[in-house]
């Protein structure tokens, strides 16, 4: 089991939470992690987990998964109106947090990698897979390779 000792990014595993990405920033009496959807400052809302339900560790696939999930979950409520409006700020929040990720992991490897001479990778994408698109494009710059990705 690994044991969160950090504060920030967390994915949470299993238990009715499951799949939500929030950020840790406290642990209650019992010894629960407090997960908010969003940086602490901007919500007021949170969940309580335990320990082995979460992780520190999110790939970069599983961001964009998550966006897209919310992406679904929102455009559902738009069209039936069967969400709260309490849960449709907690997935609004987690919207902007996963993309706020997934964007600087995403700069972060075009920085690292923009001058060094390694093998050109070209990604094509419909600018509805451009989540995806950029998640792949990370995950291969992380690994070494000079990536161009049309946004």
């Amino acid at each position: 089991m690994e044991k969160i000792t950090n504060y920030g990014p967390i994915l949470i595993r299993k238990g009715p939470y499951k799949g939500k990405i929030g950020y840790y920033d406290d642990t209650d009496m019992d010894g629960k992690l407090i997960i908010y959807p969003n940086v602490p400052i901007y919500c007021s809302d949170y969940y309580k987990v335990s320990q082995s339900a979460a992780t520190s560790v999110i790939p970069t696939a599983c961001l964009a998964e998550r966006l897209s999930d919310i992406d679904h979950e929102l455009y559902k409520n738009c069209s039936l109106e069967y969400l709260p409006a309490e849960e449709e700020i907690m997935l609004l929040h987690e919207r902007v947090f996963c993309s706020d990720m997934l964007t600087a992991r995403h700069l972060r490897s075009m920085q690292k990698f923009q001058d060094q001479n390694k093998t050109e990778v070209f990604i094509s994408h419909s600018s509805v897979d451009l989540a995806f698109s950029r998640a792949i494009a990370t995950d291969l710059m992380d690994a070494g390779f000079s990536v161009f990705l049309d946004d």
